[in-house]
């Protein structure tokens, strides 16, 4: 029988092994390699940490400067936020203090909106008389629009009063600054006794007046002084729902005295002891003044 032969199976194995171990360097040698490839490319997680640091910086910077871009905005624009508005009836007086503090006293058929912005008050009296006593505030100007006309408040107490042609104002205390709608480059500085007329586009020169007859409505009385019997029945008739009629005849008379608001009807019955004339009433509240000759009796 020939002889057996046993395989070197030790031998092969070791091979194997030796193979096997070349390999394994082989691949991490490889992941070595590719380890240091990533970390030459890869921020280190303190590079990661810092730059997640600078972009929270950024973030809060960018939203720190969109709430002071709309912030300027807003303060440029000056948006209302708040309106009120307050009105008397023919005859009626009426005395408010407004949401900022301020006081307002209204005479017969006005009407007054006051719109509350975020650095201005702005007051608008398409009609009739208002005094003002201002809340001052350094933050916020007070602004009161008439008939063609602007008063900036610069610490004041002040009375405006609408006309047909513009508005008058006069300055009880303090200084105002008064323009025309139409020509506003064109102002006027107001110190306490002065007065100014707007008519149209046109201011009138500052006049010096008797500030207590200016406000003597604000204590229902109403004073004329040596005044065109023309111009106190147009003052009587603002206060008046009924008519009241002047002959062309009389309107040249000139009436002086002190009366009572709220006794117009009173005033009218006194009219014929203070000059020439009569008065013949209407029986729908109507009422004519008439020379003394021209005396009728009432219609029924």
């Amino acid at each position: 029988m020939p002889p057996s032969v046993t395989p070197n199976l030790s031998v092969q194995s070791s091979r194997s092994d030796n193979a096997t171990e070349r390999t394994s360097s082989l691949d991490d040698d490889t992941l070595m390699l590719f380890e240091d490839g990533l970390r030459a490319h890869l921020p280190s997680v303190e590079d990661i940490v810092k730059r997640a640091a600078a972009r929270k910086r950024k973030t809060r910077a960018a939203a720190s400067i969109a709430v002071l871009s709309l912030t300027a905005a807003l303060v440029w624009l000056d948006p209302a936020y708040q309106s009120e508005e307050v009105a008397t009836g023919i005859g009626e007086r009426g005395t408010w203090v407004l949401s900022d503090g301020s006081e307002v006293t209204l005479n017969t058929a006005s009407t007054l909106r006051v719109d509350y912005h975020l650095r201005s008050r702005r007051l608008y009296l398409p009609q009739g008389e208002a005094l003002f006593k201002v809340e001052h505030s350094r933050w916020k100007s007070f602004l009161v629009y008439a008939h063609q006309t602007t008063v900036e408040d610069i610490g004041t107490v002040f009375n405006v009063r609408n006309t047909d042609i513009g508005a008058k104002v006069t300055v009880l205390e303090g200084r105002v600054q008064v323009s025309a709608d139409d020509t506003p480059s064109i102002t006027r500085l107001l110190d306490a006794g002065q007065s100014v007329e707007v008519e149209g586009d046109r201011l009138s020169k500052t006049a010096s007046v008797d500030t207590e007859a200016i406000a003597a409505w604000q204590g229902g009385k109403l004073y004329f002084d040596n005044t065109p019997l023309a111009a106190v029945v147009m003052e009587l008739q603002r206060y008046r729902k009924g008519p009241v009629r002047l002959s062309p005849a009389l309107s040249g008379l000139r009436i002086t005295g002190q009366f009572d608001i709220d006794n117009i009807d009173q005033l009218l019955a006194l009219l014929p002891t203070l000059a020439p004339v009569a008065i013949n009433r209407d029986g729908n509240g109507g009422v004519a003044i008439v020379p003394r000759e021209e005396k009728t009796a009432a219609t029924p």
